[in-house]
């Protein structure tokens, strides 16, 4: 894995116009970098907005091409870096940068180049960046961030913004979202994998400032989430007296019920569900002595380089999560979270990692939270330079 060199940082009122092209990776091309953006003062779109440098999943900085210095000087920009594009855009580029070295080139020309250059960027700068940026966990390098047990990561990918699970306390998780400069005033919606506390309890942080974001949640009769049966998952008995039944004989068609947190916008969900385009929320249910029954959410996004899936904790098993998400994509690119291995043996440990390399064909894996300190270890083994860090306050770019 190779991550981009940092930007310089530029002085005050200058910029950094860089760009890409694409490159191949095996037999998929990637798209993480085939476009412009301009940079206000050295901060690349992503790189700092939660602050720290975000790493870059299989994507390369290209070689600058030969204009290079002759547009800096033209726009006395710090840095600049101009893509694999079209044969008269660069040929344009040249030809103004030459005519400004020869002092051919007029002010008003020079102007309407600056111009040009500048709507090319907000053009490419409409576009969001794709990234993963882990908000809770109990491993990590950043010391103003608090490791705990649990996991939380804000996911954005075309635009759409997801909190996928809140943490194991409400304060930590408040403390880590505003070190990392996350305003969950701003999320499209959000997912919680299943109802165990390390997952949940940063609900009441996410309520105080989006009381009104959607939330996803398992849809589990009586769990944590508000969702009561209808009144017929119990037989009834006409012949007893009023006294005797259940609401004197006049229930209501729909029971309530009961949640730590009234209010909530929470939306069962039960099947494969594309809540916006290429991005499915995957259910499933635990079949694991320990957790028999657990029902748990996991989020699959589809991009071009196959699909990116993030699990809260596998308890139906990362194998059977893997084998439901493709059935979006035959091939899954990256995965991210807990994958649940914390006491499993190591020659089961060493299976799975195979399993995850030799049969799913994984690109990357980017384990977190309950994958275990072994499988940690043997996954990198495994994967090699395909194995991504992933620990508290990491910034991830997904295709």
């Amino acid at each position: 894995m190779t991550t981009p060199r940092k930007l310089p940082r530029a002085r005050p009122g200058m910029g950094s116009l860089i760009g890409a092209g694409q490159e191949h990776r095996g037999d998929r091309l990637s798209h993480g970098w085939n476009h412009f953006s301009f940079v206000v003062a050295g901060q690349h779109e992503g790189s700092r907005r939660h602050g720290q440098d975000p790493q870059s999943v299989g994507h390369k900085e290209p070689a600058a091409c030969g204009v290079q210095r002759q547009v800096k000087r033209l726009l006395r920009v710090s840095k600049i870096c101009v893509p694999r594009i079209n044969g008269p855009i660069i040929s344009g580029i040249g030809l103004l940068a030459s005519k400004q070295r020869d002092g051919v080139m007029s002010h008003r020309a020079r102007v309407s180049f600056l111009l040009a250059a500048l709507l090319l960027a907000r053009t490419a700068h409409a576009q969001p960046a794709n990234r993963v940026t882990i908000l809770y966990d109990s491993f990590g390098k950043n010391p103003a961030l608090t490791m705990d047990w649990g996991f939380a990561a804000l996911v954005e990918y075309r635009g759409t913004r997801i909190l996928f699970d809140t943490g194991n306390n409400a304060k930590i998780f408040e403390h880590n979202v505003k070190a990392l400069g996350v305003d969950l005033r701003n999320i499209d919606f959000a997912v919680i994998s299943h109802r165990h506390a390390d997952h949940t309890s940063g609900i009441p942080y996410l309520l105080a400032v989006n009381p009104r974001a959607k939330i996803y949640v398992p849809d589990e009769l009586w769990g944590l989430f508000a969702h009561g049966p209808k009144n017929d998952f119990y037989r009834k008995d006409p012949s007893l007296p009023s006294e005797m039944r259940y609401y004197g004989g006049h229930p209501p068609e729909n029971l309530e019920g009961g949640t730590p947190w009234p209010g909530a916008n929470f939306i069962p969900v039960s099947q494969k569900t594309e809540v916006a385009p290429g991005i499915f929320i995957l259910p499933d249910v635990s079949t694991t002595p320990g957790t028999l029954e657990l029902r748990e959410l996991s989020l699959a996004l589809k991009s071009p380089e196959g699909i990116i899936l993030i699990a809260g904790c596998s308890h139906p098993g990362v194998e059977h999560i893997l084998q439901e998400a493709t059935a979006i994509d035959s091939h899954i690119t990256i995965l991210f979270g807990g994958l649940h291995q914390i006491q499993t043996p190591d020659p089961e440990v060493e299976r799975i990692a195979r399993v995850l390399h030799d049969e799913f064909k994984l690109d990357r894996v980017a384990p977190g939270h309950c994958t275990g300190e072994p499988m940690f270890a043997t996954l990198r083994k495994v994967f090699g330079d395909h194995y991504v860090y992933a620990g508290l306050g990491t910034v991830l770019n997904i295709p």
